[in-house]
């Protein structure tokens, strides 16, 4: 089995068996998971989940999440840190939802990055375990596996801003699995092909990975 082939099939499969499990994996409501994508910046898994339940609760759409004043969002958001920066942000792009899309969440990539402070990754989590579009979801996690099993460089500074990247990771997207295939893939990362201490022992598509290879 080709390389590429065999690589999209593992992942699927690890999706399958090893999917790591948060709320916000359970559903597909546009607004839970752009607010989430959010929230899950410059913080775990496990603290998001720690509001999950509480936050959507208090806050269950996206026009009373525009009514609530910033002060009250800091204490809920407290626990993640940054809550005076996280409570104006989740403020304006609610706002700008309300306001200019009469409070539907886009699904289109450009209106969904001119929303304040989202970017391609945010915008890509949205479109594809929303609105089910094969968009990749390419983080720091990504591209490590992108460099380790494919040998992919990037010449940019900052890889995550590479269109030939996106490209790349996007091409391997198998249709209509889009979400499978990205938390997958974002999973095996964090598990297996960590930053720190990789376990390619463990991985069972080791020998065809330039890194392990190479190291």
């Amino acid at each position: 089995m080709e390389k590429t082939q065999l690589f999209v099939k593992f992942i699927l499969s690890w999706w399958d068996t090893n999917r790591r499990n948060f709320p916000w994996r359970r559903t597909t409501n546009a607004y839970r998971l752009l607010i989430t994508e959010v929230l899950l910046r410059k913080t775990t898994a496990k603290q998001v989940s720690s509001i999950y339940a509480e936050f959507f609760k208090n806050y269950s759409t996206i026009n009373e999440l525009a009514e609530t004043e910033v002060d009250e969002l800091e204490k809920i958001l407290y626990p993640l840190g940054m809550e005076k920066k996280r409570s104006k942000e989740l403020s304006k792009i609610a706002n700008f939802i309300v306001e200019e899309y009469n409070g539907k969440i886009p699904s289109e990539m450009d209106k969904l990055m001119d929303l304040y402070g989202v970017g391609r990754y945010t915008a890509s989590g949205v479109l594809c375990q929303a609105y089910k579009k094969d968009h990749a979801m390419v983080d720091t996690n990504v591209i490590r596996v992108m460099g380790r099993y494919f040998g992919f460089k990037s010449s940019k500074k900052r890889p995550r801003d590479d269109p030939k990247l996106w490209s790349f990771t996007t091409a391997l997207i198998p249709k209509g699995k889009c979400k499978e295939f990205n938390l997958g893939l974002i999973d095996f990362a964090g598990d297996i092909c960590n930053f720190r201490s990789p376990k390619c022992d463990l991985c069972k598509i080791n020998e065809y990975c330039n890194y392990f290879k190479t190291n």
